[in-house]
């Protein structure tokens, strides 16, 4: 698949002190169709060409030798007074800490070195459209003198809240959006520098993975709201317990940031870049469980929270970032297990292995025997507040085990190829059910989640096909939900396989819209029918100014590009309103269902005031 400019007239100024990297710059632009391209060596030239040309996009090179992009960023805030500035910064850089910095500075985004071409391509167009807004702003304002006093700020408010929104999905790609400590990815990679210092002078360094007991309970009990105010206020605790002088010694300057990280659901960790003994460890694990030893209070209920901890260290228990993380959770699921308050990886305890091959094996027994069951949450259309349609989920509860959540076993399944299986057996089960559902007279949408296995796999559309017609189903009323980062993964091969699935006729959405690396100028070159807003930003947007803008926002350019847009996460009537206001198509939620059973649904549709459309 090729990606061709958006807007062939759109003006490209490159600046770097490479001529065959400039050279490149030019034939990939130029092959997709740019005219106005201007180059330069000279990093020296950038405000005096930036006034002159007035560019939509600026491609910066980082690291020249006379000046770097920090400084041409500086000069051109200064001396062009240029409050919007569409940099893409190309770097050769991998650490993240002067990517965040670069965006600080002003930088739109930024391009690694080597360039992919329909990266490098697709985020060019993304800034051509965000200038294109930006000038057609101005032109606005100058056309009307009469009344620029009193409609500037509204203007400059607007395109600030724009970029903070955009700042805003950035830090979300790296940051926690319940605590806003770093999250697993900005973890991994702040381990991976920390291993390759290690390997050079010869040091160890520690991973400590934190988990309380009974989370699942707890967050059943209070409410999913009152849960995460639980998990903020064990952050504060934390944060404040890694700064005491004994073990801010301990661990030296892993504490600016990155030091202590969620990395899902219950589970925090902590980098210890440098220890001496294993006393050292055992000091900082004494630290965090005696610190949560004092009750938290939560409205009209009290906790008491029992901390356990599994550790692994480089370079004994692992080489990689992943290994080690992998060896401190096996460490924690020991510790809960035999009851203790840590221990450290032992390669004898390695029973994860063992037991995720063991559960994929009998997740295929079970989908043959057909063990599993699905449930589906109602979809409520904002506009008639009637159900028109839900999402089928599914779920497993193990004789052994008891409920293991999706998020438990997909990711699993995924990684041993059973997903081929599970997607198998959730498709033939939703479409049977919708069949069974127009003969009682209720007949809407069925939304579907597909993996990105599915994505890859040229005989998922033969299997869509297959059972839409031997259960005589209306394609239009199967909705196939995907992920941004499905898609990402293997974009040529995606777009194949959607566009063969959308000559079907079903339905196509973006699921978990706002939390990949995507954009919607990238989107709108997928056959995609609707776009679905990710819980993160919807669950607290009555009290999140900045999500609301950032639901708002994307409501708006999701509906100029002819999409429907769903919101899912919703768990009050604030929020429904606040949506219906937002103009959003559909809701999704618990203030409406929790997913329940196919028979409970259809006692529900009944019972309740939602009606079927």
């Amino acid at each position: 698949m090729k990606l061709t400019a958006e807007n062939e007239d759109a003006v490209i100024l490159a600046i770097d002190d490479n001529q065959a990297t400039l050279g490149l710059i030019d034939a990939i632009l130029r092959g997709a169709g740019f005219k106005n391209i201007h180059l330069t060596r000279e990093a020296g030239q950038a405000a005096s060409l930036y006034n002159k040309y007035t560019p939509d996009v600026i491609l910066l090179d980082l690291n020249m030798p006379d000046m770097d992009g920090f400084d041409v960023l500086a000069i051109l805030k200064k001396e062009c007074n240029a409050e919007y500035l569409p940099v893409i910064i190309l770097t050769g850089e991998d650490d993240v800490e002067i990517k965040v910095k670069v965006l600080e500075c002003g930088a739109k985004d930024f391009i690694a070195k080597p360039f992919d071409h329909f990266e490098m391509l697709a985020r060019i167009n993304t800034i051509v459209s965000m200038s294109a807004f930006y000038k057609e702003l101005l032109l606005k304002n100058k056309s009307l003198d009469h009344i620029v006093n009193a409609q500037t700020d509204s203007l400059m408010s607007a395109v600030k809240q724009k970029e903070e929104a955009e700042e805003k999905l950035q830090n979300n790609l790296l940051h926690d959006n319940v605590t806003g400590l770093p999250n697993r990815h900005l973890f991994e990679d702040r381990l991976s520098q920390f291993i390759a210092v290690s390997k050079r002078n010869k040091t160890n360094v520690a991973v400590i993975v934190l988990g309380f007991d009974n989370y699942t309970e707890i967050d059943n009990v209070i409410g999913h709201h009152a849960y995460e105010d639980l998990l903020r206020q064990i952050t504060v605790r934390l944060k404040t317990i890694l700064r005491t002088s004994d073990t801010v010694s301990i661990i030296q300057d892993a504490t600016s940031g990155t030091a202590l990280s969620r990395l899902g659901e219950d589970l925090f960790a902590i980098i210890v870049p440098i220890f001496q003994t294993i006393d050292d460890i055992d000091r900082i694990i004494g630290r965090c469980a005696s610190g949560l030893l004092a009750p938290i209070d939560l409205p009209d209920v009290m906790f008491d929270i029992i901390m356990r901890s599994g550790v692994s260290y480089f370079p004994d228990h692992g080489g990689t970032s992943d290994e080690l993380i992998q060896h401190a959770n096996n460490a924690l699921y020991h510790a809960r297990k035999e009851n203790k308050n840590y221990m450290i990886y032992d390669v004898s305890h390695d029973y994860e292995t063992k037991y995720r091959l063991n559960l994929m094996a009998e997740l295929k027994n079970s989908l043959e025997q057909d063990d599993l069951e699905l449930f589906y949450q109602p979809k409520i259309d904002l506009n008639t507040n009637r159900v028109t349609g839900c999402e089928a989920l599914i779920r497993w509860q193990h004789p052994e085990y008891g409920f293991i959540p999706p998020d438990n076993f997909i990711p699993m399944a995924e990684k041993t190829g059973t997903i081929r299986l599970v997607t198998t057996w959730v498709i033939e089960k939703a479409m049977k059910q919708w069949a069974q559902w127009r003969a009682m007279g209720i007949e809407f949408t069925i939304s579907i989640n597909v993996s990105t296995y599915d994505l890859s796999d040229s005989s998922f559309v033969a299997l869509v096909k297959q059972n839409l017609e031997k259960h005589d189903v209306k394609p239009s009323n199967i909705i196939l939900e995907v992920t941004e980062n499905s898609t990402m993964q293997d974009p040529g091969t995606s777009m194949i396989i959607l566009e063969h699935l959308s000559a079907l006729g079903v339905l196509l959405s973006i699921d978990d819209y706002g939390t990949g690396y995507s954009s919607l100028s990238y989107l709108k070159s997928l056959p995609v029918n609707e776009i679905k807003i990710d819980k993160s930003f919807v669950m607290n947007m009555d009290t999140d100014r900045d999500n609301s803008v950032i639901v708002k926002s994307t409501i708006d350019l999701a509906h100029n590009l002819g999409y429907r847009v769903v919101a899912e996460g919703i768990e009050n009537k604030t929020i429904y309103a606040m949506l219906q206001a937002y103009g959003c198509d559909t809701a999704q939620g618990f203030f409406m269902s929790r997913p329940l059973p196919a028979h409970e649904i259809e006692n529900w549709l009944i019972e309740k005031k939602w009606k079927f459309a």
